[in-house]
């Protein structure tokens, strides 16, 4: 009844307009799981239009560049999953490039060096400028890097498996080669670490090389010519 009604899209409404931290946003998440656990078919469908998606849109830009406390990342990656729920129905995964949401993700999926290139060449912005009008500025705002804590390893395998997930659909492969997302997980495959990994734990590395292949395992179906581009089979 609940996802008949059309309530989902009030209370991803109420997640959009309400502060970080309120505990208003704690109760409406709740809900939301709650929903899409007794009913995923059709929550997930609800869940697929555009409004909606333009809503984890605002909210993940909010907490990705603002949400600094620790229950904002716990949040966020509450909010991640239910990105992933909403990925798996293959008719919303479009939605992620023509809202904005999938550059946006890209912008903090790929690796920190490939990042600020885009930024310096204005290609991110370029990006994010054609869809996202209200957030141009973003990139100058820089964003909070992700790190190795556990939420932060927590919130890449589900941003790099979701990602790899909607490049089933055309328009979100395109956004992902633009950013060089498959370069950058093979970058987390070299012997020779990132610069942002050069200082975790051995654990943490096989780990992240392990999240990272399993991304390439599904990227490599939609998009090879990227991963034979970045030499991905040498």
């Amino acid at each position: 009844q609940i996802t008949n009604c059309g309530l989902i899209s009030n209370l991803v409404h109420v997640i959009r307009v309400n502060l970080l931290g309120s505990d208003v946003l704690l109760v409406a998440a709740e809900v939301l799981w709650n929903v899409v656990e007794l009913d995923w078919d059709g929550a997930t469908e609800a869940l697929g239009q555009e409004e909606v998606i333009e809503s984890f849109r605002d909210f993940m830009h909010a907490v990705l560049t603002r949400g600094y406390r620790f229950k904002d990342k716990i949040f966020r990656n509450d909010m991640m999953v239910l990105l992933m729920y909403i990925s798996k129905r293959v008719e919303n995964r479009s939605l992620f490039a023509s809202t904005g949401l999938m550059t946006l993700l890209l912008s903090y999926a790929v690796s920190e060096k490939r990042r600020k290139d885009l930024q310096a060449s204005g290609e991110l912005e370029n990006l994010q400028g054609k869809v996202l009008p209200d957030l141009e500025d973003a990139p100058k705002k820089g964003g909070i890097p992700i790190i190795n804590t556990q939420e932060d390893m927590e919130f890449r395998t589900l941003l790099w498996g979701t990602l790899a997930r909607c490049c089933s659909s055309e328009d979100c492969a395109k956004l992902a080669v633009q950013c060089g997302l498959v370069p950058s997980l093979l970058e987390c495959l070299d012997p020779e670490p990132p610069v942002e990994q050069q200082k975790w734990s051995q654990e943490q590395r096989r780990k992240i090389q392990l999240e990272a292949l399993s991304a390439l395992f599904q990227l490599v179906q939609y998009i090879p010519e990227a991963f034979m581009e970045a030499g991905g089979n040498s």
